[in-house]
């Protein structure tokens, strides 16, 4: 709910507010094989937040841009 507020308050400042969840990434605690590698997962989020609109501000997203539920 802390980013919803945010989102709302600061979306009439043209600020988008998201959630950003990273997916599976492969560190030490995790070395599954669906796991992404932590370039690869950065890589990816940082494509999205790159091409966000207002219009997601408050949104839930994967690494990938799909919106999430909440």
């Amino acid at each position: 709910m802390l980013f919803r507020s945010l989102a709302f308050m600061l979306g009439e400042r043209g600020v988008t507010v998201i959630s950003l969840s990273p997916g599976p990434v492969r560190t030490d605690m995790n070395a599954s094989d669906s796991a992404q590698p932590p370039e690869k997962a950065v890589g990816s989020m940082r494509q999205v937040v790159a091409g966000l609109t207002l219009a997601q501000n408050g949104a839930f997203l994967r690494y990938n841009g799909e919106t999430m539920p909440w």
